[in-house]
């Protein structure tokens, strides 16, 4: 999957055809923060918005994904999303029918059922079918899937390539897309392995890979065009649209620029720790308070102060108001106390 991402400075520099573009690519009713000369009339009433991540999950709710084969196989759609997966591996020659081998142990395999947001707001159902065993061996044979069972249970699968849940999967997956960048002209990253770069004169194309969910953006919106029907139809991905959502940071791109927050990472964080009715404050800390890793109060569960601790890490990412106060408390994270616990929830 390969979402797309536009750079700031290119959306300030194109017309108005690209700001259309923009807004039809925004999510239904998300949030967009107006630029310093708009004049915000005070008779206006206040209106709830939801991102396309709030609907995916009330779709989620509606329509629950099974857990098991024997319940999807009763719905067409995850019966259609089993046959495409089906013949996807079949047609990257993934493996081949052949004889139950007496010496050798057959690996189960099993279905697993998701359901993904297309940039249309539309729900995508896919299943994977993953190996039940993590193993590395020379050659490796499997069951047949459940569904689709060609010439009866004596035949069983030879793998030619690797499957999702073997071992070597990840490793087959990365020497492919690598070699596909490269031959293609682009350059790895001597700091992050996974970053790409492409230079053409003036003309610079960056990909971002995480395990196989891309994001790219660049200056040249051929370039762009040209990168995204290649890897369609190398790897047959699909085209998320601009990039709204990713590792737990909500990104809406305007015409004035691209914003990022993590709201609901937050309410999930306040979910997790029990704080939906909590008060907010002004400060993460109190001014002049001293905190010490002995203060006589009593030890709490370190797991869950640990858990916390580093859960705010991550939202530093679009809050570096709180990188001070996270800082300091995560000195104690090896014998935290009550009043470390106590501080770490008043954020």
């Amino acid at each position: 999957m390969i979402p797309k991402e536009t750079p700031p400075q290119q959306q300030q520099e194109e017309g108005s055809d690209q700001a259309e573009m923009e807004r039809r690519s925004q999510a239904p009713g998300s949030p967009r923060r107006p630029p310093p000369s708009e004049e915000i009339e005070e008779e206006t009433p206040p209106r709830r918005t939801k991102l396309l991540s709030d609907i995916y999950e009330t779709c989620n709710f509606i329509m629950l994904e099974p857990e098991n084969f024997e319940t999807a196989v009763k719905h067409k759609v995850w019966v259609q999303a089993m046959e495409e997966e089906i013949k996807m591996i079949e047609k990257n020659n993934t493996w081949e029918l052949t004889d139950r081998p007496k010496d050798k142990e057959v690996i189960g395999v099993k279905w697993i059922y998701k359901t993904k947001l297309n940039a249309d707001g539309s729900i995508q159902h896919k299943a994977r079918l993953v190996a039940k065993d993590i193993l590395k061996l020379p050659e490796i044979h499997v069951e047949q899937p459940q569904g689709f069972i060609a010439k009866g249970l004596k035949k069983v699968l030879r793998l030619k390539k690797a499957l999702y849940g073997l071992k070597q999967a990840p490793r087959a997956w990365y020497s492919r897309i690598d070699k596909y960048f490269i031959d293609r002209g682009f350059r790895r990253s001597l700091s992050e392995p996974t970053l790409y770069i492409r230079a053409q004169g003036n003309d610079t194309l960056i990909v971002s890979l995480y395990v196989d969910d891309l994001i790219y953006t660049g200056n040249n919106e051929k370039m762009i065009q040209d990168f995204k029907e290649d890897m369609m139809k190398t790897f047959e991905m699909s085209d998320l649209g601009l990039m709204h959502f990713f590792l737990g940071i909500e990104i809406n791109q305007e015409k004035e620029g691209i914003f990022i927050c993590q709201r609901k990472y937050t309410e999930t964080l306040l979910k997790k720790f029990k704080m939906e009715s909590c008060k907010t404050v002004t400060t993460p800390l109190v001014t002049g308070e001293k905190y010490q890793k002995e203060d006589g109060s009593q030890k709490v569960d370190g797991s869950m102060y640990r858990s916390l601790i580093g859960s705010l890490l991550y939202l530093t990412a679009t809050r570096p108001d709180i990188m001070f106060a996270t800082s300091l408390l995560s000195r104690f994270m090896q014998s935290p106390s009550q009043v470390h616990y106590a501080v770490a929830k008043e954020f």
